[in-house]
């Protein structure tokens, strides 16, 4: 299937009325709720994805270290062997397609940065290191919070939650 691009609205040194702009605005805010929702189409089982817009080749989620929105109609894929895959489609988009990921888990540290929470080396409040890059990602202070929630979530997502019949018993044998 092929994704239709749309231009956008823009205000050029050409003199036009308000009036003139009025329709392209409105097929454009149409057109851009649209392209929101479904910005391209891809394949994907939750483990790996696959667009026509790449070729015919399948990519792992497990293979993403980070991601990156350029812009609303660009991103980029930071992948393990140090490939860069472009990708037709920004931020958003690059959101909902990280989002599709069953296993591998994907967080947000900036409006436009997500990262692959296994690839995560070193973190602090402020900053990120990538297991395999020597720059650091700076954290944005409304995504800390998100970020942190994440990594507790990742890290204790194979253990079993205790109910409080459980607690009980632990804290009776652990008194002895």
């Amino acid at each position: 299937m092929r994704t239709k691009y749309f231009k956008r609205f823009a205000i050029t040194t050409e003199l036009v009325s308000i009036e003139e702009l009025r329709p392209i605005a409105e097929m454009q805010a149409r057109m851009s709720e649209l392209v929101r929702y479904s910005p391209i189409q891809y394949l994907t089982d939750g483990y790996s994805f696959s667009m026509e817009e790449l070729g015919d080749i399948e990519i792992p989620f497990s293979d993403i270290t980070w991601g990156e929105g350029v812009n609303a109609e660009h991103s980029f894929l930071h992948m393990k062997d140090g490939r860069i895959l472009a990708l037709p489609f920004g931020t958003h988009g690059l959101e909902s397609l990280l989002g599709d990921s069953k296993k591998t888990r994907f967080t947000q540290i900036s409006r436009y940065v997500f990262l692959s929470i296994p690839s995560i080396e070193k973190i602090s409040k402020k900053i990120v290191y990538i297991k395999g890059y020597d720059v650091p990602l700076k954290v944005s202070p409304n995504y800390y919070h998100p970020l942190v929630y994440d990594v507790y979530k990742y890290l204790t997502a194979e253990i079993p939650q205790w109910r409080v019949k459980d607690y009980v018993q632990w804290k009776n044998e652990n008194s002895k």
